[in-house]
């Protein structure tokens, strides 16, 4: 992890909010997308990250991901990265669901890395299998099995979007992804620019 985790990184950013219990048994948050937007934005200044515009900049090594607070709802936020030397493939990784477990007849294999365990519990999809794979090395694997929560990966032209989803959002979500859309922004400068 690039970050030390802070004391405050653990608290969730929607604790105790109020609700409107509906007749019909649901309950409905009636602040959670401001109350979540405000206890980010706290934890952020808190960190010492800059905000400008409504987006958490967190900067490190030359690089800056950015967390658009408008984003982030209850249970969901987005990091976003632009790498500064961009492969030119598309990569979107998910955690396989118990369907994508299953071989369909037809259906085009996704990216295996070569680590059994990683490919057993990533969905790999990759315009580009031999950058696809480079792209996704043992150091930017390591990063993704480091992520407290279930989480989108796309990148896109060097445009990465990490969206993580959980019940408990809090600081260490949002540095997790943070540290995944890094790596692989600077997976060009790591690996060599002498291809494509």
């Amino acid at each position: 992890m690039r970050f030390v985790r802070a004391r405050n990184d653990e608290r969730p950013f929607e604790p105790g909010r109020p609700t409107l219990h509906l007749g019909d048994g649901r309950d409905y948050d009636l602040d959670a997308t401001k109350s979540m937007r405000t206890r980010a934005s706290e934890w952020a200044k808190a960190r010492g990250f800059p905000i400008s515009d409504g987006v958490v900049l967190v900067e490190d090594e030359g690089m800056t991901a950015c967390i658009p607070l408008v984003k982030m709802v209850p249970g969901t936020a987005v990091v976003r990265a632009t790498a500064p030397l961009p492969l030119e493939v598309d990569v979107t990784l998910e955690p396989k669901s118990w369907t994508q477990r299953l071989p369909l007849l037809g259906a085009d294999a996704p990216l295996a890395t070569g680590d059994v365990a990683f490919d057993g519990k990533w969905m790999v999809e990759a315009s580009d299998v031999d950058l696809g794979r480079r792209l996704l090395d043992d150091e930017r694997r390591q990063v993704l099995r480091a992520l407290p929560c279930w989480a989108r990966v796309t990148y896109r032209n060097g445009e990465i979007e990490v969206l993580l989803d959980s019940a408990d959002m809090a600081g260490v979500h949002l540095l997790a992804g943070v540290d995944v859309a890094l790596e692989l922004a600077s997976a060009r400068l790591l690996i060599g620019g002498a291809y494509r």
